[in-house]
């Protein structure tokens, strides 16, 4: 079933389009959206797993769906907290200064529960009273370079809702890169391609596979 998707609008949200690093980030804060999809679809929704478009499921998720150990809570989310892109984005600098070492120390510095989150993936419970208050916080929230993974933070781990998911749930690529021994004490469930896509687009708007990924 497909189910449509509001458009943000620059006259509803002035604040929040004057401070994105591009236009193409207000794509990310429509996954707001998530949390309204019971009163959308017509139905009870207990829960909703979200993955971005760059991710591939490559291990067993019937934990993550149904047990009661990884149940989204009632005003929060349940997704990776260890993975902060700032601390990503210094380990391949400091590869390409100084070699691995110094890398896999920076990366492995990234993965620490409760440092931050990332919003690649999502496991939550709809609530149409949640969408409404995120929407209300989205009016005057002016993004600071994170775009909606700042946002989430803010809203949720910063202030202890968000249930902590092994990171093996949303691993970022460019840890397989940067700190392969990290990468390597994976029990890998979602990897995201966070360097290299699996794809590339050609002039012609056509999609074609990228082995090298």
């Amino acid at each position: 079933e497909i189910v449509p998707v509001d458009e943000l609008r620059p006259l509803d949200f002035p604040i929040l389009f004057e401070g994105l690093e591009k236009p193409s980030c207000e794509h990310g804060f429509k996954k707001l959206q998530l949390w309204d999809l019971s009163r959308r679809m017509g139905r009870r929704l207990d829960r909703v797993l979200y993955m971005e478009n760059d991710a591939l499921v490559v291990g067993d998720l019937q934990k993550l769906l149904y047990s009661a150990e990884h149940e989204p809570p009632n005003a929060g989310v349940a997704m990776s907290t260890e993975y902060d892109w700032r601390a990503g984005r210094a380990a391949r600098a400091a590869q390409d200064e100084t070699g691995p070492h110094i890398a896999d120390a920076v990366a492995g510095a990234a993965f620490k529960l409760g440092s931050y989150c990332h919003a690649g993936m999502l496991l939550l419970r709809p609530s149409t009273a949640m969408h409404d208050a995120l929407m209300r916080r989205l009016a005057a929230y002016r993004p600071r370079g994170g775009a909606e993974h700042d946002f989430l933070h803010d809203v949720f781990t910063a202030a202890g809702r968000t249930r902590a998911l092994d990171a093996s749930y949303n691993a970022p690529t460019w840890i397989r890169i940067c700190a392969p021994d990290v990468w390597s004490r994976y029990e890998l469930k979602i990897i995201r391609f966070s360097a290299t896509k699996p794809w590339s687009v050609t002039a012609a708007g056509a999609v074609e596979p990228n082995f090298a990924a």
